[in-house]
């Protein structure tokens, strides 16, 4: 069964309510809709009186997981090279067996997932990924990395357990609620925003993070946004205006007018940076300007090489214990991963290769950055309980 898809069993709104016999139909209707679209909260408990369903229902949460008794034949952190303290992911070489033939695997160990352009939520990698090491066994469904809600236990953690009283207040009209403090500390959540940012020769970065020695036009991986949340601005260029647009003092300060400004929410942290650098015959920027551009574009083809180098050593080990790298198998996962990293530092490699995302060409830098930040409720948001 995909992990996808539910048994059918479990699509009950009576699932995860003990106390379904004093709701009425409508309102089940109602909470069955609002389980499946309540956030992953920060800390959420375990209910007090459960179904019993919990247990079954955290075996489908998004995490990452073995699908082989495998062993662990590279761990390659994201930029840890770097001395970035907190990689965005870890790759994992796998090798397994199946059917009387060798297999070479991976597996990205993600540190957040986000399909939305606001909401995401973090995984944590767990003691058994932090107890691995070269050459080390793993059985398969062990979890390396899982979100807030799944218990110590394996149960599925969906809200907060909750003193209420009932009483009548202005403000619980029309099902609205009134909270204390200490509430809407515990239901935090996580925002996770992605922004593609495009430097053509047409733009001019804003040195928003920098000194008048070092230029930053983006804080780096583990920092932190300004609080208004200016991630970034780029000034559209005009040579007629460069002497005033491009002197110390105007280029570090952005222009709320005429700037192009990039906005996310105020004090984010930055999690992970993928920078693609364009070809271009002519340099439009000083090595000054972009420096920390290319910094980050070599970094992420240096993940790439690692990648290949990590597998062509693999390789290499099997054909000399086996006399051929035939009887090993790539699983076609593997297959098109190792081809798309060839691919790009094909690429880097040479100027004479035009580089393009969906067929549009990459005038000079095209920034991928990904920021994180806890939001905590306030009037406006939406809450509900198991009686929806």
């Amino acid at each position: 069964m995909p992990k996808t898809e539910l048994k059918m069993e479990f699509l009950g709104s009576s699932a995860v309510n003990s106390f379904v016999s004093n709701t009425s139909s409508p309102r089940m209707v109602m909470e069955f809709n609002h389980q499946t679209q309540h956030l992953p909260l920060l800390t959420p408990d375990e209910p007090i009186i459960k179904t019993g369903i919990e247990y079954e229902l955290g075996k489908y949460i998004n995490d990452v997981r073995i699908e082989h008794d495998s062993v662990v034949k590279a761990i390659i952190p994201k930029y840890k090279e770097y001395g970035i303290e907190n990689p965005p992911l870890y790759t994992l070489f796998l090798e397994y067996e199946e059917d009387g033939h060798i297999y070479i695997d991976y597996v990205n160990v993600d540190t957040f997932r986000t399909s939305h352009n606001f909401f995401g939520y973090r995984l944590k990698p767990t003691s058994d990924f932090y107890n691995l090491s070269y050459n080390s066994s793993i059985a398969k469904d062990t979890i390396l990395a899982t979100g807030d809600s799944y218990g110590e236990e394996g149960a599925y953690k969906y809200g907060l357990n909750a003193n209420v009283a009932f009483m009548s207040h202005p403000s619980v009209s029309e099902d609205g609620f009134v909270v204390s403090e200490s509430f809407l500390k515990r239901a935090q959540f996580n925002s996770i925003i992605k922004r593609v940012i495009n430097v053509t020769r047409d733009t001019i970065p804003i040195n928003l993070y920098g000194n008048k020695d070092v230029f930053k036009f983006l804080p780096n991986i583990g920092e932190h946004v300004r609080e208004d949340g200016l991630l970034c601005a780029l000034r559209p260029r005009n040579d007629w205006f460069s002497i005033s647009d491009m002197n110390t003092s105007n280029i570090s300060e952005p222009d709320v007018t005429f700037d192009n400004l990039i906005y996310v929410n105020p004090n984010s942290t930055v999690i992970d940076i993928n920078i693609t650098c364009g070809h271009n015959n002519k340099p439009e920027f000083t090595k000054k300007i972009t420096e920390q551009l290319d910094s980050y574009s070599e970094m992420l083809v240096n993940y790439y090489r690692n990648i290949v180098n990590k597998y062509d050593q693999l390789m290499h080990e099997k054909k000399v214990m086996y006399g051929s790298d035939d009887v090993v198998k790539l699983t076609p996962k593997m297959r098109r991963f190792i081809a798309d990293c060839i691919i790009k530092i094909t690429m880097y490699s040479t100027s004479k290769n035009k580089l393009c995302y969906r067929k549009l060409p990459i005038d000079q830098y095209r920034i991928e950055i990904t920021t994180m930040s806890t939001i905590k409720p306030n009037i406006g948001f939406k809450l509900t309980d198991i009686h929806a």
